[in-house]
């Protein structure tokens, strides 16, 4: 696509280009920061604000313009940036959804325009929308993303092994690309922060985060429990929220300073340095009931900052009022940066520079010019009405089955209450005309076609992975064009009235993603009975089913009829029977397994993903050429996948392709950026325990093959390690992980491996040893530091176990599971003066970087208990519950919260509830929640339990 017709830099110019910074925040309202004050268009902005500490935002801002009116053209991570990336509005790029669509490499985005000029190039990112997979790579020399490629409970402390990279990981990427570039030729830096929508780390309710000391979780009940959703959904807890968010902020501000700071003092080059900062989407904080964005088009989440510092200084702290899109952002750089802008027949976007210099007519023109914005989010995820819409100056019109008009310079606030629609419909023609014209307006380039993404298929073996890109989308093709006027749709498809609904998807996901799959099933059942078809819900139904084990049999008589069913959309029939599929394999069926995945297959025959299941499941039946010709195809359609090139890798050996399977495992483990350590490639060979028969003799007969390196031999022997490890062959373990270590002697993962298999057969002062080996290999690995605290803890040694904990943890203070069992050694085993704060400090750094989950939030209550805050107790551990009720140690500790609260009535129900929920087990606990229940107890007197 060749739009612009760029003046090339000459040598003299080239010195004389400004370097380009532009900084993009994901879920970043523009009231919420301390630049708005006074220009807020929310009727929650200064409860927003009041709590929002954003210093080095407000410094920019002050240094440069603020465009008090800036609107994002989608409330979606990666539309919202194909637009700002393009100058092209969504419905002209084709990426309007965050997951299954990619920019198409016809477009043209700014890195290349910037890069054809000499500039040098670099991205770092943290959502992981925003992969290189995402297409937006294109320009740029070097691009950081968030690529997931390990769980982080088996990664090493420095594998950054998140879904969600943080914004220091960020900034550090960014810091480290300017030591490299070249002083003489201009560059251009895009930075983009996940930290203000959630932390970086790992998914909430990791495993790794549960408390140190707590005995074995009891068995969950029977039953499933439940309720319908409300019909009037409401945000819990919203101050909290907006508390939390408003923490978050803060936390991104700091991040942003520390670059900001760097730029200021050690300028990487001569040239002056154009800055832009605005945000992809605002965060609705629980306004018109929506929890966080993407589902509405209200101003909460299209409204966003964007400042501007240009490159001499000039204009600083002047305020641009005149409505303005993040689309402009293209444009505006090119023409800031000396190079010709793009025309409004080329782009959507508007270079802001004659607004910069107070052009009246510019102004006049920016007042009548129609802003698009749109979220296809109920569309795609559920198969209800999208929302498009314009504004124009203070009018804003949202097409949808229930049209919406709303009048801003008279009254700021949204939502059904507000709509003027049916009182000014003559106010409303207009802007629906606008919106049919630049719909259906065609630029001198095609409209492009957002390209599918390849499918990551969810590692084998790893049945709770709950990951929104592989959800199916509904089934609209034929349905839907941006030309279909709103009339199509009927009144109950408009996101408004499905609202109580999207809501019970939204806490389910979260329930999901806590671990908590039973509760998540019941509320997902309760949806499909007011939405029988809706896509998400079902998909989300398989995913939690899926995970519970105990519900396979039950599951599979909710699934199948309608993987079955003619009328349910194909994609997720699909989705089904990959679903009933893993029951099958869960249950060891491998056979019906089998069948389902290629049932699958014939409704999406390219389907990775389900090519790769299909792999798994003939590798457990022993049919190895099969699964090396289904696992190859998968491969060859995503190429790019960690997991899938491990089985690759393992299937080629198995049958015999030794130099192939070198050949795959060394692109892993060799790759310059990010390579695979042995010991996460034979974690992901050895997720499936089951495969052990068919894969423990080939690779015993591999292993001496010249062809492989040391790292594929040492993963080998990781494999055949964790294999027997898995099904209790202590001694053949030992042996496999000894040789790994003699293969990469310096290497500190298995000495771990080793420590582990000895502890497990009951050899503890030898496991101890490899730990302390370990350690002095390499202090900084989160497994082995964590463990040895504890070995050292068991043996008596407080104090050392305390003081190795505290070492890591100021070296890496977002490690939420490190911060959680630092934060427990302390209030258990701490003496001296200050541990109780530190270990509140821990304590709520572990709920904010482990995205709330209910053991860390757990371990917070804890703290409080032991600090005798029972009102912050009680609060803590009944979120905590909420997000894990079948765990009975929460319920207990919550009613010792009650006790100390002085709430003695619902203290005994709770201990009661407690003593129920364990059935015939005895925890630690349950002498003392026995008789504040009033139950006897053979073992009354025992001391009660720690977390």
């Amino acid at each position: 696509m060749a739009f612009l017709s760029l003046r090339t830099l000459s040598r003299a110019r080239a010195a004389a280009a400004p370097n380009v910074v532009l900084l993009t925040l994901t879920a970043v309202r523009a009231d919420a920061l301390g630049a708005a004050a006074g220009r807020a268009n929310s009727a929650s902005a200064d409860s927003v604000r009041g709590e929002t500490h954003t210093p080095n935002i407000d410094r920019l801002a002050q240094e440069g313009l603020w465009f008090s009116h800036a609107y994002t053209p989608a409330p979606l991570t990666l539309p919202a940036h194909a637009a700002m990336m393009t100058g092209l509005y969504p419905f002209y790029t084709g990426v309007r959804d965050d997951f299954r669509a990619a920019l198409s490499p016809q477009a043209t985005t700014l890195a290349e325009l910037l890069q054809r000029q000499g500039y040098q190039t670099c991205a770092a990112t943290a959502a992981p929308t925003l992969s290189a997979r995402s297409g937006l790579d294109q320009g740029f020399d070097h691009y950081r993303d968030a690529t997931v490629r390990v769980p982080i409970a088996s990664a090493p402390a420095d594998a950054a092994a998140v879904r969600v990279r943080s914004g220091e990981m960020v900034v550090s990427d960014a810091l480290e690309w300017l030591k490299t570039i070249d002083g003489r030729r201009p560059f251009f830096l895009w930075c983009q922060l996940n930290d203000a929508e959630q932390e970086a780390g790992a998914q909430a309710g990791d495993p790794t985060l549960e408390p140190a000391l707590a005995p074995p979780a009891a068995s969950p009940p029977s039953t499933l429990p439940g309720a319908p959703p409300s019909e009037q959904p409401a945000l819990a807890d919203a101050s909290a929220g907006r508390a939390a968010y408003s923490r978050r902020l803060a936390q991104l501000d700091r991040v942003l300073g520390r670059l900001l700071d760097e730029l200021r003092a050690q300028p990487p080059n001569p040239c002056p340095t154009l800055v832009v900062l605005t945000a992809d989407c605002g965060h609705a904080l629980g306004e018109h009931g929506e929890p966080t964005h993407g589902y509405f088009v209200y101003d909460a989440t299209l409204h966003v900052p964007l400042i501007v510092r240009l490159p001499d200084g000039s204009h600083a702290g002047e305020v641009v009022d005149a409505p303005v899109s993040t689309v402009d952002v293209l444009a505006t750089v090119l023409d800031l940066a000396g190079l010709s802008a793009p025309s409004a027949k080329s782009v959507h976007g508007r270079s802001l520079h004659s607004l910069i210099k107070r052009n009246r007519y510019a102004e006049e023109d920016s007042r009548r010019r129609p802003i698009y914005f749109e979220t296809l989010l109920p569309l795609y995820r559920c198969g209800w009405s999208p929302l498009k819409g314009v504004r124009i100056d203070d009018r804003k019109y949202i097409d949808a089955p229930l049209p919406e008009l709303y009048l801003l310079g008279q009254d700021t606030r949204e939502g059904p209450q507000y709509n003027a629609f049916e009182r000014q419909r003559s106010t409303a023609a207009p802007l629906a005309d606008a919106l049919d014209t630049l719909l259906a307006a065609k630029l001198r380039q095609a409209r492009l076609t957002g390209r599918n993404q390849d499918a990551v298929p969810v590692t084998p073996g790893e049945p709770g992975a709950l990951d929104d890109s592989a959800a199916p989308l509904a089934n609209v093709d034929d349905v839907y064009t941006d030309a279909h006027a709103a009339k199509h749709w009927q009144p109950r498809d408009d996101p408004k009235n499905r609202l109580p609904l999207y809501c019970a998807l939204q806490a389910a996901r979260r329930q999901l993603a806590a671990g908590d799959a039973r509760t998540a099933a019941a509320a997902l059942l309760d949806v499909l009975r007011g939405d029988a078809d809706n896509p998400y819900a079902l998909w989300l139904l398989s995913v939690a089913l899926t995970a519970d084990p105990l519900q396979a049999a039950e599951s599979l008589g909710t699934l199948e009829p309608a993987a079955r069913d003619a009328q349910v959309a194909p994609a997720v029939r699909a989705s089904l029977l990959i679903a009933c599929g893993r029951i099958h394999l869960l249950k060891l069926d491998s056979a019906r397994a089998r069948r389902c995945f290629a049932d699958a297959l014939a409704l999406e025959p390219d389907n990775p993903a389900y090519l790769a299941w299909l792999g798994l499941a003939e590798l457990r039946m022993g049919l190895l050429a099969e699964s090396l010709q289904s696992t190859q195809k998968a491969s060859e359609l995503s190429s790019d996948n960690d997991a899938l090139l491990a089985q690759l890798g393992l299937v080629q050996l198995c049958n015999g392709k030794i130099g192939e399977a070198a050949f795959t495992w060394d692109k892993l483990l060799d790759r310059p950026a990010a390579p695979l350590s042995p010991w996460v490639l034979a974690d992901l060979c050895a997720r499936d325990p089951s495969v052990a028969q068919h894969i423990v003799t080939p690779l015993t007969k591999a292993f001496p093959d010249a062809r492989l390196s040391h790292k594929s031999r040492a993963a080998i022997h990781a494999t055949l390690g964790q294999l027997m490890f898995q099904g209790r062959h202590f001694d053949e373990a030992l042996v496999a992980f000894q040789k790994a270590s003699e293969l990469l002697p310096r290497e500190a993962t298995p000495l771990w491996w080793q420590s582990r298999v000895l502890a497990a057969a009951g050899r503890a002062r030898e496991a101890q040893e490899q730990l302390e080996g370990a350690y002095r290999l390499d202090p900084q690995h989160a497994l082995v530091v964590i463990d040895l605290a504890h070995t050292r803890l068991a043996a008596g040694d407080a104090a050392s176990a305390i003081t190795i904990l505290s070492t890591y943890c100021d070296a890496h203070p977002a490690d939420p599971v490190a911060a959680n069992n630092l934060a427990l050694f302390l209030v258990e085993h701490g003496g001296q003066p200050g541990d109780l704060d530190r270990a509140l400090q821990l304590a709520e750094a572990a709920v904010e970087h482990s995205g709330r989950s209910p053991a860390a939030t757990a371990t917070l209550g804890w703290v409080k208990l032991k600090r005798g805050d029972g009102a912050g107790a009680v609060a803590a551990f009944e979120r905590a519950v909420r997000g894990a009720p079948d765990n009975a140690d929460y319920v207990y500790h919550l009613g010792l919260a009650y006790r100390l609260s002085g709430q003695a009535e619902k203290a005994t129900r709770t201990f009661a509830r407690a003593i129920q929920m364990v059935g015939d087990s005895r925890p630690r606990w349950y002498a003392d929640a026995a008789a504040a229940a009033g139950v006897n107890s053979p073992t009354a007197g025992a001391p009660p339990g720690g977390p």
